[in-house]
């Protein structure tokens, strides 16, 4: 029931997000290149968001955390997008053996990240995932990354060239964990408030998120509607690799036996030194009715 009323959403976002992208090709497809520019000069409520608190970005940061620490050990890190680098340092800080990275492809909002935030097991440099140059970063192998309102601003026609960059980076039995604003969100901007789209603002679905994974090798692992400022207006995600997925299945397995083993030993034990049912149910009655034990 859940299963089909995630992706019944998920098909009406898409009927609706097409029809309102028809009515409004155009007004927000500026060139990739103008994006660096546009997050340098809005480094200001970056800052602002993370000294007053931003609650998307809590329920992110909180998402991430709880997905990474279901996980065997994690080893390295990566969060794309990092912006301020606030996800970032969060996921570092409940995961310090964790090697921790954050890029983004804005230079202000990287040295801002570099000089608020310090810890052994973090770094922050300037990428930019899709640009042209092979970086190292974009050569090691990382076990979880992250996409914290990342995919959305990935342009459409770049998505084969950011699935090649993210399948070098993730390792076999990696994970991505990811947020982004719903369809029925988006497409309301589109439709009331198109000043607050930025530069590229995809409409996401739940068929666009599959495709993702998809071409990852991955199976969608979690999806799920927030409610951040109206009603599913956010969807938390998580992709895993295959060999992950069987991981993670063997730990909820013994974990759910566990519990099942001992109680089958409790139930054992009261068999074993209890008397039978039957002999009980004999004596009440007889004890009821008086009558003496049968010969």
């Amino acid at each position: 029931m859940m299963l089909r009323k995630v992706f019944l959403q998920g098909y009406i976002g898409c009927l609706i997000s097409n029809s309102i992208l028809i009515m409004h090709k155009g007004e927000h497809d500026n060139p990739y290149t103008d994006a660096r520019e546009y997050y340098n000069t809005r480094s200001a409520q970056f800052v602002k968001d993370y000294l007053y608190g931003n609650q998307r970005v809590v329920a992110a940061i909180k998402f991430a955390i709880g997905q990474i620490g279901h996980r065997s050990p994690t080893h390295r890190l990566l969060d794309i997008g990092c912006g301020l680098g606030w996800t970032t340092f969060e996921v570092a800080r409940h995961f310090p053996n964790a090697e921790a990275q954050g890029i983004d492809m804005s230079d202000k909002l990287i040295d801002l990240a570099q000089r608020l935030f310090h810890l052994p097991n973090l770094t922050y440099n300037k990428v930019d995932v899709l640009g042209p140059d092979v970086l190292p970063c974009m050569e090691e192998k990382y076990d979880a990354i992250l996409l914290i309102d990342v995919y959305e601003h990935i342009p459409e026609a770049l998505r084969p060239v950011f699935f090649d960059r993210m399948n070098s980076m993730l390792s076999e039995s990696g994970i991505i964990i990811m947020t982004i604003p719903s369809p029925e969100h988006q497409t309301h901007l589109y439709a009331k408030q198109p000043d607050d789209l930025q530069p590229v603002d995809e409409v996401v679905t739940l068929r666009d998120v599959l495709i993702f994974a998809d071409n990852m090798g991955s199976k969608l692992h979690h999806y799920s509607h927030q409610n951040i400022w109206s009603t599913h207006d956010y969807v938390h995600i998580a992709l895993t690799r295959a060999q992950a997925t069987e991981s993670y299945q063997r730990s909820v397995r013994v974990r759910t036996e566990m519990p099942l083993k001992r109680m089958i030993s409790v139930w054992r034990y009261a068999f074993e030194y209890a008397p039978p049912v039957t002999e009980m149910v004999i004596r009440l009655h007889q004890k009821i009715t008086k009558r003496p034990p049968f010969k």
